[in-house]
């Protein structure tokens, strides 16, 4: 077996990708992440490490992009933190601020994907070698694996005797929708849930006149879908990369109708949207963008999840992901939370990446603001 690093998709065979990628995993296709790679979301650069057999057949694949200044309070929800943080950076511009390499996708949870029959350690061996290299050539001090699924014990095992410690990191979020209809999703939950609901539609059709729609081409009206992003954006207290208007171009571009918006509607104004994918049997929604003078009163935030809710369901689709962060919403809705860990290592002596992983777990436990999975 061989590893080849690559640095843009371009050149790589669409179907060979997408053919070590499960249907259901749409953020990992060839489509989504050429989507990423072409619009230069914030500073980040891509690389692919493609592993092939002896027979030159592609039997690994693997995302990695690189940020120039990551600010690690970025997962932190403490505002004292953060207020301390800006200060200390308006004389030391770099305080909390690393260059880091990142495995996996910018956009969503981390996965290997490898084929069937292959020695996945001797694979993932490959792998971190080749991502060695592009850290020291690139003299980056901190690799991480982002957002891997806690349940690979084994994956945890090797990682753990290469240098690479584990932290627990925001879970993710996922509702099950194997049901016939809305009213059956709804009977499924536990009663107060389920009143609470019925609660939020109950006054919002009662306390205003919004109409809500599945957007096939929302092209025509970006300027004022972005508007609402970044207004959400800017109220978010965990912030990580913003997304610019050509990511929504080119994945509507490379996904055509597999990536759809539902729209609030307001006296003929937009008030709120929700972006989401589908792909195989499950949705993923990607982002929400909300007019906060009206989303409030009226449970926007909400309607635009019961709207995700429904479509899925009417479109034969068995999960809806809804990612991390707003946890008392989503498990309000009979989300489930799904374990997410990084990996991480600090590229230097074994004391300093040992103290680098207690400051970082510690920082998260304490100040993340997320539920923990390990009780």
């Amino acid at each position: 077996m061989k590893a080849v690093l690559a640095n843009t998709l371009d050149g790589i065979d669409k179907d060979v990708w997408n053919s070590l990628v499960e249907s259901n995993d749409g953020a990992l296709s060839y489509d989504y992440l050429m989507a990423i790679e072409k619009s230069i979301i914030c500073d980040y650069r891509y690389f692919y490490v493609l592993v092939h057999d002896s027979e030159d057949t592609l039997i690994s694949v693997v995302p990695i992009f690189i940020t120039k200044d990551f600010s690690l309070e970025g997962s932190v929800t403490n505002l004292y933190i953060k207020s301390i943080c800006a200060s200390i950076r308006r004389i030391f511009a770099k305080f909390m601020k690393e260059r880091i390499l990142f495995v996996g996708n910018c956009l969503s949870r981390g996965q290997i994907k490898t084929r069937d029959g292959y020695d996945s350690e001797a694979v993932l061996e490959l792998i971190l070698r080749k991502i060695d290299f592009l850290a020291e050539a690139e003299k980056i001090k901190l690799i991480v694996f982002k957002d891997f699924s806690e349940n690979a014990d084994s994956m945890s095992e090797f990682m753990r005797s290469k240098s690479y410690y584990k932290v627990y990191n925001f879970p993710g979020t996922c509702i099950n929708l194997e049901v016939n209809s809305f009213d059956d999703y709804l009977s499924k939950m536990k009663s107060k849930r389920r009143q609470n609901i019925r609660y939020k539609i109950r006054r919002n059709e009662e306390d205003a006149n919004i109409a809500y729609h599945v957007v096939d081409d929302y092209i025509g009206i970006l300027d004022e879908l972005y508007a609402l992003y970044e207004k959400t954006y800017k109220k978010a207290l965990v912030k990580f990369e913003k997304l610019n208007k050509d990511f929504f171009i080119n994945l509507k571009k490379n996904l055509g109708d597999n990536v759809k918006v539902i729209t609030a509607v307001l006296n003929g104004q937009i008030i709120g949207f929700a972006l989401f994918i589908c792909s195989g049997s499950y949705c993923t929604n990607l982002r929400v963008g909300l007019d906060y003078n009206h989303s409030n009163k009226y449970f926007v935030y909400y309607m635009l999840h019961y709207k995700n809710i429904e479509f899925a369901i009417q479109n034969g689709y068995h999960k809806l992901y809804l990612g991390q962060t707003s946890y008392s919403a989503k498990l309000e809705m009979g989300a489930e939370l799904i374990p997410s860990v990084l990996y991480v290592r600090y590229r230097s002596n074994f004391l300093r990446n040992y103290m680098f992983y207690k400051m970082y777990d510690m920082t998260l436990r304490r100040y993340g603001g997320f539920p923990m999975t390990d009780g």
